[in-house]
């Protein structure tokens, strides 16, 4: 007579997981993320590191679209509360990606209005040129860019100290280096941001690192100096489309964000995802 033996893994205070069960879970794991490049996600909309821009642009004819959990310790100086954001970013052409980014702004109102406290947009468009791609030795890719340079229906200018709703109106140059060994990827990204007013949040340089394990392509690790604070965080792609990204921002909070790529001319991304 056949018998059928089944093992079952039980962990105290959660349901016995048979393994067959156990191992179609492993399964749809594996589908959902074997060979699938991961895409960066720049908490402003743009493609780059977690909080800063990088030099590597999405292929052209990619369309994305997301949004990012803002805490109060990422906001302005002078905006004390926990927001977010919603952007739509497109790459028309290889060396150019366009962007449109509203983040949400939570503002007093004076007497005699009844509304106490009113929410309001900050609306924005970016833009980035990518100047050089990357060489085969040690020349790294140089982009130039910058936020927030169309508002309220004006070019913003960089001498401008108007005011406004530009937390984020800078300009900036970045370069971005990525080396490959053993089958593993290290990126490593500079600039420096020139900031189009005094109140802009954007001013200074900033730098950071990303590690591509071995294998999976579709994670990646990162750290970097956002010229304020420093993060450290994950960014992983599900589904070929669907990037995830959380992060440490200065050891003192918690950031999220999720973005859907797709390209619209039908091209894929290589396993570094660019």
């Amino acid at each position: 007579m056949k018998r059928n033996y089944s093992v079952i893994i039980s962990f105290s205070g959660i349901a016995p997981i048979p393994i067959k069960g156990l191992r179609l879970l492993l399964l749809l794991i594996a589908v959902c993320f074997a060979g699938v490049p991961v895409r960066g996600q720049f908490s402003l909309g743009m493609s780059g590191g977690l909080n800063i821009p990088s030099a590597l642009l999405s292929a052209d004819g990619t369309f994305s679209a997301g949004g990012n959990y803002l805490p109060s310790q990422m906001m302005p100086d002078e905006l004390h509360y926990n927001s977010g954001n919603y952007f739509f970013n497109i790459a028309f052409f290889s060396f150019m990606e366009l962007n449109y980014r509203s983040t949400l702004l939570h503002f007093r109102q004076s007497p005699p209005l009844k509304e106490k406290y009113v929410w309001n947009k900050d609306r924005s468009v970016g833009i980035r040129f990518r100047i050089l791609t990357e060489g085969k030795t040690w020349r790294p890719a140089l982009s130039i860019g910058s936020n927030d340079v169309v508002t309220t229906g004006k070019i913003t200018k960089l001498t401008d100290d108007s005011g406004g709703n530009r937390y984020f109106a800078s300009v900036y140059g970045v370069a971005t280096r990525t080396f490959r060994f053993q089958a593993q990827q290290l990126r490593l990204t500079a600039g420096y941001y020139i900031p189009f007013y005094k109140r802009s949040d954007r001013n200074g340089p900033f730098a950071g690192a990303e590690w591509i394990p071995a294998r999976c392509c579709w994670l990646s690790i990162l750290g970097e100096y956002d010229c304020k604070a420093v993060n450290l965080g994950v960014q992983a792609t599900l589904f070929r489309h669907l990037t995830v990204q959380v992060f440490c921002y200065d050891f003192r909070a918690v950031s999220a964000g999720i973005r859907y790529s797709l390209n619209l001319l039908g091209k894929g991304a290589s396993c570094n995802g660019y």
